[in-house]
Order: C-alpha cells, then structure tokens, then sequence
C-alpha cells in the first residue's frame, strides 16, 4: 500500500483447494411443484473438517443429504408456480477457507411427469425400481417384515421379500415431494386383471390390456372370435400385456366377445363390447394400425407429426403410425391421405408401397402428447403402438448411424434416420434428451423416430456409458481414475463400472494407480468384454495424482469357478496354487476343471504383495488374489485377471493358512473323509439360479428337470430351493461315496425326495456309489436344502 504495509492474501493451491461440485444442469429447467436431485462431491484440504449450508427463498425448498464427509445429494423442491431464480450454496472449512456456489434455475412449461403410484410385485418378490428422482422414501409400518429401502436418488429401489402366506401384502412409499406410492404383493397364485369390461367404438383397433399376474397366463377368445383376438406379450416382472385386436363393426348391430384368461388353475373373464361403426370408407390411423400384414389401407386425412430421410409419422390425435414412403416428403404440419399396404416394422404395423398419395393443408399447428421418460426402464419398454416417449443419454454417430447411449441401460437406442428438422447434427458427444415415437424393439436395440431434442450440453464420457458403446466408437473422457495396472495397461474406473485401457508394448503410459486420467480412445471388445484402445502416448494425459482408490466388495469365484461368467471387467477374487507361465501366472482352483485362473502381465514389483514378496517369489505357493475380469481366453477358457492384491497362503504342498480360501474353500469344510458344503457361505445373491458347485473331494450339479423353474438360492432360510422334478446329483471322482446328510432350512415344503441308487430316508442316505441322484417328487412346491455333509470311504 501508499503506507508501505503488504496484504498477503493466499493462493489456492491443489493442497488447500476447497470447492463444491454438482452437476446443475439438472436444474436447468424445472416444472411447478417438481423435486429434482444431484450428486455432489466437496473437494477440500487434506483433514479440513467442512461444513456446507445453503440460502433459500420465495417458497423454493432446498435440503442437503450427506452421504459421508464429502459426497451426498442435493435436492430441490420447487412452489407451485416456478420463475426463473438462483439457490446459493456456501462452503466453508476449519482453516478460514471458504466457496460459493450459484445455482441457476430455468423453467420448464410442460407439465410435471406423473409417477406410476401402484405396483403389483409377484409372490417371489426380488428388486422393485421407482423411476422417480427422490431423496428420500419412507416405508409405512405395515411393510417392516417384507419390504426394505436399498437405494434412493435418482430412482428409489426396494427390495421385496418371498411372501410365504397365502394372503395379499400391501404397503406405502411416501416419497420426497409426497407422493404416495401403493405397493400390492400377490399370493403364490393370483391373476389380476385390470378390468373385467372393455368398451370400444365401432372402428378397427388394438387396445392394450394389462393382466397382473405370478403364473402362467394364456387368454382364450371364448365368444365374438370371428371379429375380435388377443396377442400376449411380456411387460415387467408381474404385468403382462394383451393386446386387443378388434375388426371394424359393420354388422349394423353392437356385439360382445369375452377372453377368457387362465393359469395354473385360476381363471378369469372380461367382456369386450364393441359399438356399430357409422364412419367413412377410408380408415383413421387408430383402424390401421389394426390391419393385418398385407392389408390394402385407405388412408383418411392425417396429420404428419414427424418426418425421417425415408418416411414419416401419421396421426389422427389418437394414435400414430409410421408410413414408409421415399418418394413423398411431406413436412411437419401437413395433412395428408394416402393408400399404402399394412407391413411391420420392428414388430409394430407400419404403411409401406404408397400410392395416391395427397396432402390436403398445410402449415397447421403440431401439438404432442406428453412423453413417458423410459430412460430407466427402456430394457424393459414394450408397447404394440407407436407411443410417444424420451430418453435421455449420450449421444453417438457411428457410420452415419445417430444412437442414444442411455447410463445403465443394456439396449441400444437408434435414432431412426433424423431430419434435419430435429437438428442433431452438431450434438455428437453432448448429453441430449430426445422425445419421439417408440417404434419397437429388434435384436437388442430399441429404435426411437424423434420430433425434438433438448441439449444439456458436451459431457465428459463416463467409464459407464463408454461400455456401453458400439465398437469402433471414438469417444473422449475425463472421469477416469486408474485403479490398477499391468505392463501391457491399466484399468480405470468411474466408481461404478471399470474398463481396460490396452496400450501395449508399442506404446507408453505413465498413469499409476491413484492418477485421475483423462482419455481420449475408442471402445473396443477383447475376449468377450469392453475395452478401451489408443493409438498415442498423448491419448492419456494425468490430470492429478494421489487420489484415494477404494475397491468395490470383491464377488468370490472359488467355489463357483467352472459357472463363473461375466461380460464387463467385475471385481472378484479366488484362491488358488500360483505357477509362473510365460508373461502370465496361472492359479489352479482345487476342484475346477473347466477354467484356469491367468494373472495378466504383472508388475513384478509392484506393492500390491505381501510381506515384501513380488510375485514372482510365490511361485508353487497356494495365494488369493483380487482383481478385474478382463475375459476369457483359450480352449482352457482361462479367467484372465488384472491384479490389484494377492495374499500369500503359504507352500501349496504344505496346505498354508489358507483357511476358507484354501482350495475347495468358500464354505466347504473337509473334516476326515467327510466334506460340507454350507450354502449360506457360496455368497450366492438372493433368487440366484445354482448349477453347480465343487468342493475338494465333491462335486454337486443341480437340473430343473420339467420345472420351469430352476434350483435356486434363497436368503430366506438360507438354502437352496429344489422345485417339483428338480434334481441334485452328488459325485465323488474316482472315490466311492458312503453316506450323505441334508441339513434342511426351516419352512420347507413336504415333497417327497426319492434317490437313484442306496437308501434314503429323512435327509439321511447310506449306500456305496461314485455318484447320487436326489430327484424331488410332484410339480408344485419345494424342498429347502441348507447344507450338505458327504462322506467317501477311504
């Protein structure tokens, strides 16, 4: 200063950096009343304690919900009427530093999206995903022993327990913004429908009709078969969708037809009445999409609510269908007549081979129906019509082909040939929101014909949606932390999903384990999972370093090592004997026989081994290692792992302390000649099929036999569960087994268990065989099998 006195103010340094990161584009539009949420992370000095507040006003609702020191979620709550405005978070910590952030929020006109507020889950129970954004969710107290909350945010996830009673459960969710959501568990035999009378108008049409259900179902056309039919198709865990199909009625007369639909001994009927038609010749969209395949169509006015390079959209305010036609180009807005011949595409009716085609106005006003968002749910989607969605993902241009690539999503979305009307043209690599019309599913993509977009702007790729990219996709992204490393590559994470970055010994990379990388690769397949390929040293670029790696919960292979698949890079570990092979380390699994473990191009010297050992020092030493799958190879389909740590178990001859990891381990216990397998312990995921499982000395394999259903696992009761004609076969190779004990869980059914060879009764079986088969008898119910204990004489 003038005075000569200096003001030292600090800078901020990576050291002492405090700042607060949220994705705001979630709040960059929001309609009245609605509650949006985002993911937050706080960046902040090494052992500063934080603390983070916010200022609110004018009737909007802002709540923080910490997950731990510096991530959570923030969530807003708009009023009922919305005008642009601002939230204000402030940051501070214990060292005087301090940060602002400024949230802007935007309206949005279209109304608030409905959320689904009743659910029938079936008997069995299993996950239940509400597509709704909320922080939070409470049960009401009827549900405590059926139902539990395992995950809220950006959707809410309930898990829902076997109901064992013979009666129906129900219960609430309130969610954040106060909806209510009814939740009905069936009974093991239920058949739902949501109506017992259907009435229609005259025209030809389909009508979608949704029985809930926990059985088999087949709908039978009992009376009025000659003008109406029924197709079924699969929707959900519990619904199933018919579809009513219903000629045009030119009888002169209204008429009645009844479906009959039955199952497992369960029958119910609805009535389908059908006025008289009194419309002109040519039919409305509503009638053609009715038409059977082949079908001349005179087509009535309709109006044109979407156009693609090779066709468009029809509608008459009801319904919409696609006309196939590369000769016309009508433009959004026009009403047009035409005769064409019903055909499909992608499973839904379309209009193919136009003729006469005319378009009687133009320029009139285009007004869409409000979009379902099936983002979530878009592996599950089904309709028989052209309904009028959106989704929201990254979007992608490969060969000229527009896609959608939706997080979480296993689907491939097409956008099928967009005009340049909607304008996707310069929004490659940016995160966009699509609204248009379904138009069925083919081979695992879903194909969506758009009217508009929204762009949320360029985002950086996550290790998530690259995964889930086509091969041979470009892609750029800076979320990428290297959580493990061969000499030939590493393996970088998103905190949800893992990919393998493959450079080889032509090209190098610098990244260690901690660094956050950004890449700039193309999405690749080897040996049956994602992978990531570069072409230049400049392709990967550290952006810092030191950061904390945390593994996520690794799935144990031991004891299911010849059933274990895979097709991304799963966290997992298993115990072995480890002998050097080339540029791998193969680890024989005791008891497998139809894989291999492979450690993949170690770092010999790296820290991640034990008691100061590489691993070349435990070479013929019995080890657990940990690590990500990255594929199956040879004849031997060898589990090829990318390593991160490995425990010394001590000298294979000399057995170790390896404890439930040794061989035959994860729950097996040899004692003598007599071998137990507690299935409690196989850490078997609840509702998990089980094929197969193999000890040191035996060998069990299950087959459904005529079931439907296969052996499975339960967490109720702890114990597999054998179904009606299904079968358990226990072997010993090349020892003769003596005696068999099967421990069972509580709950159980009463059917009866017979045996191939020896003498069984009441869980005990004696005899002298190599092999023994456990069939349970009748159709129905089951048996709860806990545990094994398998004695083989010496």
């Amino acid at each position: 200063l003038s005075d000569g006195n200096v003001i030292t103010i600090p800078l901020a340094t990576a050291a002492n950096k405090l700042q607060l990161i949220v994705d705001e584009r979630v709040f960059e539009k929001m309609r009245n009343g609605e509650v949006l949420s985002a993911s937050y992370k706080i960046v902040a000095p090494e052992g500063a304690v934080t603390n983070l507040e916010t200022f609110e006003s004018n009737g909007w609702i802002v709540t923080i919900y910490p997950a731990d020191e510096k991530t959570g979620r923030i969530s807003i709550k708009a009023p009922q009427t919305v005008d642009p405005t601002k939230v204000l978070f402030l940051l501070t910590d214990d060292n005087g530093g301090s940060f602002v952030k400024i949230i802007h929020i935007g309206y949005n006109e279209e109304a608030k999206p409905e959320v689904k507020t009743e659910y029938t889950v079936d008997y069995q129970g299993g996950e239940l995903v509400i597509p709704v954004n909320s922080c939070t969710a409470e049960l009401s107290e009827d549900s405590a022993e059926w139902l539990k909350l395992t995950s809220v945010g950006d959707q809410v996830i309930l898990n829902v327990a076997d109901n064992e009673s013979y009666d129906y459960r129900k219960a609430t969710v309130t969610l954040e913004d106060g909806t209510v959501v009814s939740i009905t568990q069936t009974t093991k035999d239920a058949l739902i429908l949501s109506s017992k009378e259907v009435n229609i108008d005259g025209r030809r049409q389909k009508v979608e009709f949704i029985v809930s259900t926990n059985v088999r179902v087949t709908a039978t056309v009992v009376e009025g078969s000659e003008w109406l039919s029924v197709t079924p198709t699969t929707r959900g865990l519990t619904d199933k969708l018919f579809t009513f199909t219903a000629k045009r009625n030119d009888s002169g007369e209204a008429r009645t037809a009844k479906v009959e639909f039955s199952g497992n001994g369960l029958k119910e009927t609805c009535t389908v009445n059908q006025a008289v038609f009194d419309g002109p010749t040519s039919i409305d969209v509503t009638e053609a999409i009715a038409t059977e395949e082949g079908d001349d169509v005179e087509l009535a006015t309709s109006k044109v609510m979407a156009v693609t390079t090779d066709g468009y959209v029809v509608s008459d305010g009801e319904s919409a269908i696609f006309v196939l036609d590369g000769q016309n180009a009508p433009e959004l807005g026009d009403s047009v007549s035409l005769d064409a011949v019903a055909g499909l595409f992608n499973g839904l009716t379309d209009l193919e081979g136009v003729q006469n085609f005319n378009i009687a106005s133009t320029g009139n006003r285009v007004v869409y129906p409000s979009a379902t968002d099936i983002s979530s749910s878009v592996d599950s989607y089904e309709s028989a019509t052209a309904q009028y969605v959106s989704l929201t993902g990254d979007l992608v241009v490969e060969s000229g082909t527009y896609y959608l690539v939706v997080p979480g999503a296993k689907s491939t979305v097409e956008i099928y040939k967009p005009s340049y009307v909607v304008g996707l043209e310069a929004l490659e690599g940016h995160k966009v929101t699509v609204s248009g019309y379904y138009y069925g599913t083919a081979d695992g993509t879903v194909y969506i014909i758009a009217t508009k977009k929204e762009d949320h702007g360029s985002s950086s790729t996550s290790i998530t949606t690259v995964i889930g990219l086509p091969d041979g996709t470009e892609f750029v992204t800076n979320e990428a932390l290297v959580v493990a490393k061969s000499t030939q590559g590493i393996m970088v994470s998103d905190g949800s999903s893992a990919a393998y970055l493959y450079h080889g010994s032509k090209v190098s990379v610098s990244a260690e384990v901690g660094d956050m990388v950004s890449i700039s690769g193309t999405k690749t397949t080897y040996n049956g999972v994602p992978e990531i390929t570069i072409s230049a040293s400049s392709d990967v670029s550290v952006t810092s370093s030191g950061n904390t790696v945390t593994y996520p919960t690794a799935s144990d292979i031991t004891s299911t090592f010849d059933s274990f698949e895979a097709t991304t890079s799963e966290y997992i570990t298993f115990t072995g004997d480890l002998a050097k092979s080339g540029n791998y380390y193969n680890i024989t699994v005791a008891g497998a026989s139809a894989h291999t473990g492979s450690i993949s191009y170690p770092i010999t010297t790296s820290g991640y081994y034990t008691s100061g050992k590489s691993i070349s020092d435990l070479s013929g030493h019995n080890v657990t290692v940990s690590g990500y799958f990255v594929g199956f190879s040879g004849s031997n389909r060898y589990v090829n792992l990318i390593i991160t740590s490995i425990t010394d178990n001590g000298s294979s001859s000399g057995g170790g302390e390896g404890g439930d990891d040794t061989p035959g381990g994860g729950g097996s216990d040899v004692s003598g000649d007599t071998e137990t397998f507690d299935f409690s312990a196989q850490g078997y995921s609840n509702a998990e099929a089980v094929s197969s499982i193999s000890g040191s000395m035996v060998s069990i394999s299950f087959d459904k036999g005529t079931n439907s259903n296969a052996p499975k696992y339960y967490n109720t009761g702890n114990a597999i569960r054998l179904y009606g004609s299904n079968s358990m076969t226990v072997s010993a190779s090349g020892k003769t087994i003596v005696g068999i004990t099967l421990t069972f869980a509580s709950g159980e059914g009463t059917n009866e268990i017979t045996t191939n060879t020896g003498s069984y009764s009441d869980g005990s079986w004696t005899g002298s065989a190599s092999s023994v088969t456990f069939t349970v008898g009748g159709t129905t119910g089951h048996r709860r099998i806990k545990s094994i204990a398998v004695t083989v004489a010496e």
